[in-house]
């Protein structure tokens, strides 16, 4: 099992090719990224696997500061949340969606004006 700061085995992959010049089976894959593969040697099993639970945990202060280069309000928001925001953004922009303030939106309770054609 391998721990450390990449998030896929890939080049361990790239490696184990040159090397050994035996094409092992992928077992685990996210998207273009190797999670683990196995091959057998000498009636022995070899599992190269990705460490799942080793990863960057975002802090709170990255994510502020990802706000303010994106000019997103902080508001004590996850990084899951933020990437929501900025998805949003990006195809609002893309699309010509309007957002609307709190006094450009219509009460309940209001019926809205009806447009007759003549």
């Amino acid at each position: 099992m391998f721990s450390r700061n990449t998030h896929n085995i890939n080049d361990i992959f790239y490696l184990f090719l040159s090397k050994y010049h035996i094409i092992p089976n992928v077992d685990k894959t996210y998207k273009t990224n190797i999670m683990q593969f196995t091959h057998k040697m000498d009636n022995i099993i070899h599992i190269y696997t990705a460490d799942p639970n080793e990863i960057h945990v975002i802090t709170f202060k990255e994510v502020q500061y990802l706000c303010n280069k994106n000019d997103i309000e902080w508001k004590s928001q996850t990084f899951m949340e933020f990437v929501k925001q900025m998805k949003n953004k990006v195809f609002n922009a893309k699309n010509g969606r309007t957002t609307f303030t709190s006094d450009q939106h219509v009460p309940p309770g209001r019926p809205l004006r009806a447009v007759t054609r003549r």
